[in-house]
């Protein structure tokens, strides 16, 4: 799960959305909505620019690889730290 700053993330949409407005006809309406591939975009660059800081940073960044829990090096060695168990088990669901 990614923690993305409000002011960060404000700034991200505020850019991809002032951009999306400007495309539209001058006879529509101009409306500042938020479609899935504005957030889609917006959350990629964000978390594109954090996991470089965090490497920057720290040195390494854990993340899920296909079935394992992986650490990556600032060197690109990568270390797997442990196998993601996968639950089998029915589980019910409460709908409130």
């Amino acid at each position: 799960m990614l923690v993305f700053g409000g002011k960060q993330l404000k700034n991200l949409l505020s850019l991809t959305m002032a951009k999306r407005v400007t495309r539209q006809t001058p006879a529509k309406k101009r409306k500042a909505y938020l479609t899935k591939r504005v957030l889609v975009r917006a959350t990629d660059k964000a978390s594109t620019h954090l996991v470089a800081d965090a490497m920057r940073i720290k040195g390494f960044v854990v993340k899920a690889e296909g079935r394992w829990i992986v650490k990556i090096h600032n060197t690109g060695e990568r270390e797997r730290i442990s196998p993601i168990k996968h639950n089998t088990a029915h589980q019910t669901v409460a709908l409130d």
